[in-house]
């Protein structure tokens, strides 16, 4: 029997109905769903595997933890005792999706027992939280749906990726959300490569927030990021202040985390790998010596030295 499918206008319209926590001012306000967000549930609810390749804090994960949600409970209550796994790179992190899955399953109504690893409805489907610390990761499961995030994170990606797949039911779902890094290859394949996901890549103009004061940039730095892809200076300003106060100036870290263009999600692993610029002793120039002496109250050999410095 083939696994009902999600339809995408029904569920951003149950999203509008959710409260979250906003992550700027960690209140609790009406889900305001961001183009990012609906694109990502469109092509969740449209293709069975979904490749979400994207900048911090975009809210990625937030929109997939709610189709986790609603198709969960959607099968269940249709017959179908499915299992849909969060695969995360800490337990810290997987709890904290499913407590983040359970909450927009409360505010549904839905009948479910929300534990802090597990969420478990009538039928016998579950949203289960797993830590991608193992090679077997996934291995004694059998999986319809995955949620994985932050693939190239995770201590051994190629090989748990690959268990995690074995467990997948042939009519099973995948979204993968991450932001990317060339030092993992098995990310960087699934990305490139032909295969079956739908990709969705979002960079940093996409995003409404993503803004500063344009001000902020030279027209010479402007002109530059122009350069990177940047259309609007405003986006621009944000990321170039973003690389001064939050990477300290480490240009390549900062496209890999904030990418403009695709390339930059690929930049090479390279950059400051200390972030706090320390202290500069003020050099010595010179080092001007004294002979020893004897000590007329000692009787010892003392010996001196003083250093000299020009500017």
């Amino acid at each position: 029997m083939t696994l009902p499918r999600l339809h995408a206008p029904s569920v951003l319209r149950i999203a509008a109905g959710l409260l979250i926590t906003d992550h700027e001012t960690g209140a609790r306000a009406p889900w305001k769903v961001n183009a990012e967000q609906k694109l990502i549930i469109e092509a969740a609810c449209a293709h069975q595997y979904v490749y979400v390749a994207k900048p911090r804090q975009v809210g990625s994960s937030t929109a997939v933890c709610l189709i986790n949600a609603v198709w969960t409970a959607a099968c269940d209550a249709d017959g179908h005792r499915v299992t849909c796994a969060i695969v995360v790179d800490t337990q810290d992190k997987s709890r904290e999706r499913i407590a983040i899955t359970g909450d927009m399953l409360r505010q549904m109504g839905a009948t479910c027992t929300i534990l802090v690893d597990e969420i478990q409805f009538p039928g016998g489907s579950r949203i289960v939280g797993l830590t991608a610390g193992g090679n077997e990761v996934g291995a004694s499961l059998t999986v319809q749906r995955y949620h994985l995030t932050e693939l190239p994170y995770w201590r051994d990606p190629t090989q748990a990726y690959s268990a995690l797949m074995q467990s997948l039911t042939l009519d099973g779902c995948c979204v993968l959300e991450t932001t990317l890094d060339i030092v993992e290859p098995r990310a960087k394949e699934l990305w490139q490569n032909e295969n079956d996901y739908k990709k969705l890549f979002f960079n940093v103009e996409a995003h409404d927030e993503y803004r500063y004061d344009p001000a902020y940039i030279s027209d010479t730095q402007w002109e530059g990021l122009q350069g990177e892809g940047y259309t609007l200076r405003e986006a621009a300003s944000w990321f170039q202040h973003t690389v001064d106060t939050r990477f300290g100036g480490d240009l390549v870290n900062a496209f890999k985390k904030f990418p403009q263009l695709e390339r930059h999600m690929f930049s090479a692993a390279q950059g400051r790998w200390v972030q706090i610029t320390s202290k500069v002793t003020r050099p010595v120039d010179s080092i001007v010596t004294r002979p020893p002496r004897i000590s007329i109250e000692t009787g010892r050999v003392e010996m001196g030295s003083e250093s000299g410095s020009t500017d």
